[in-house]
């Protein structure tokens, strides 16, 4: 018997003092969807392994993925391979379905029974957040306002990643490249804190995947991928598919990385801190810097007000090219003559954005 879209079944007409089973069942890898099974179950796993988290009855059957009745650490790394795709091992239930209960048992029925209802759980999916015909995924696409990628080219391409200003458990990424022009070589694993790293490589699709069992909040490179270049003076690209960070997707599409340069994963505008600040102009630094991010080729101004309002300096005038940008300031004003000590604002204006700091000068 099927059931409908809801789940909804009835069995009907059947005779007083029958004896009934209902078993449920449903395909393996059958409705689940890019964002079902991740690198986020797998530390949820490992997390609960070693005793910093505990199970609900329905988790611990989705992280249960060799089916041996415990959550070990070897159940994370289970989820962590089918999250990149890699080949289950023979012992590997993730993917499948199981449902609490398994079975209703009826004996000499005598009487009608309603809400007889079962949880369906996909082996892996230890977060939960299983929706129907994957109705969820677009949704959980967010905004991703710092990400970066540097990438250093040479014989040897290596694109550096890290996520500054986030607190990492996990992280799926999925890539793309012509393998006609790059070789993939490996991924390395930059941080101590991260307990395991998987990818796979399918003809110029590479995914990866790590987690950790503490949030990592350093602000350093987390990984690395090296590609090694076949052809001379050609402008390869690397293609990024998808960023996942613990449960939330911040990228899906198709973002393009030019081989030969730094590069800033770009999708807001968005204005930094000054650095130094306070701002000294006796001290070491003789100059301010302001850095700022486009997500499109923009007009930009970057403006110094003071508390007045009136405006000091205009540091930046013209149309810029997406990415990031730095611009110095030497403290001082329209007419070449430093200013005097106290607070200052500093705004980055666009025709979409306007966004405004504050900095500190002092003598």
């Amino acid at each position: 018997y099927e059931t409908n879209l809801t789940g909804w079944f009835k069995f009907a007409n059947l005779w007083r003092g029958t004896n009934c089973t209902i078993v449920p069942s449903k395909e393996e890898n059958e409705d689940i969807g890019a964002y079902d099974v991740t690198a986020y179950d797998a530390a949820l796993t490992a997390q609960a392994a070693v005793g910093l988290r505990t199970f609900t009855e329905n988790e611990q059957l989705a992280a249960d993925a060799n089916k041996n009745g415990n959550v070990e650490t070897y159940d994370a790394a289970l989820i962590a391979r089918y999250a990149v795709k890699l080949p289950k091992l023979d012992d590997s239930h993730v993917g499948e379905w199981t449902f609490s209960p398994q079975r209703y048992i009826y004996q000499n029925m005598a009487q009608s029974f309603y809400d007889q209802d079962f949880s369906g759980i996909i082996i892996g999916n230890v977060h939960g957040d299983w929706q129907p015909n994957n109705a969820g995924e677009l949704a959980r696409v967010r905004q991703l306002n710092n990400l970066f990628f540097d990438i250093k080219s040479g014989d040897v391409t290596e694109v550096m990643i890290h996520f500054p200003g986030f607190k990492v458990v996990s992280a799926d990424l999925e890539v793309s490249f012509d393998p006609h022009q790059l070789t993939f070589l490996n991924a390395n694993n930059l941080q101590k804190t991260i307990a395991q790293l998987f990818y796979s490589m399918d003809n110029g699709r590479l995914r990866i995947c790590f987690y950790s069992l503490q949030p990592i909040t350093d602000q350093g490179y987390l990984i690395s991928l090296k590609f090694k270049n076949r052809l001379k003076n050609t402008n390869a690209q690397i293609h990024i598919k998808k960023i996942l960070i613990n449960d939330v997707c911040y990228f899906s599409g198709d973002e393009k990385l030019a081989i030969g340069r730094n590069h800033d994963f770009v999708v807001d505008y968005k204005l930094y801190q000054s650095y130094p600040n306070p701002f000294s102009i006796s001290g070491n630094s003789q100059l301010i810097r302001i850095d700022y991010e486009l997500p499109k080729t923009s007009d930009v101004e970057i403006l110094i007000y003071n508390t007045k309002g009136q405006l000091v300096k205009k540091l930046v005038n013209e149309k810029e090219q997406k990415g990031k940008h730095s611009v110095f300031w030497n403290g001082r004003n329209l007419n070449g003559v430093h200013v005097n000590s106290g607070l200052y604002f500093y705004k980055l204006r666009t025709k979409e954005r306007e966004f405004v700091k504050k900095l500190l000068l002092v003598k």
